[in-house]
């Protein structure tokens, strides 16, 4: 089957969904997510959930990526290509109906990270974007159902 995937972007307490992408195993998301880094924030989670009309949502897995990675390359984009990872926190959200789900595939994306200063000072509004610059696509990611 497919799934109605969609993203949320969180840094520390900080976080924002995009649209969901109807009926695909290989979303693209078109977007940029501008979040503020908090002070004590330690990384990005790019989180990816299958949107369930009758019900909760599906958790399909996640990417994480630390905050002192950006720091190496700060003010320019580093891409990555990351296999979606299972979180003991949604373990309950990562089920369809009582069926337990493995979690499968990647997730491509672009992060920035960058000042408010320098986001100023930046002739090109949609080069400077804010702290956290997110551009997300997927690669044949769900779940593959488990039957206990």
């Amino acid at each position: 089957g497919t799934s109605d995937p969609f993203v949320i972007v969180k840094i520390g307490t900080n976080e924002k969904m995009t649209e969901c992408v109807r009926e695909t195993l290989n979303p693209i998301w078109d977007c940029t997510i501008q979040l503020e880094v908090p002070y004590d924030a330690d990384s990005v989670e790019v989180q990816i959930w299958d949107n369930d009309a009758w019900g909760d949502n599906d958790f399909l897995g996640l990417a994480s990526v630390s905050i002192n990675k950006l720091k190496i390359r700060m003010h320019k984009y580093n891409a990555f290509n990351m296999k979606l990872e299972a979180d003991p926190r949604y373990e309950e959200d990562a089920d369809e109906g009582g069926v337990s789900l493995d979690i499968c595939g990647t997730v491509s994306f672009h992060l920035k990270l960058t000042t408010e200063e320098a986001m100023k000072q930046a002739s090109d509004q949609q080069a400077a974007s804010a702290a956290a610059d997110i551009f997300v696509s997927g690669d044949s990611f769900g779940a593959d159902e488990v039957r206990e």
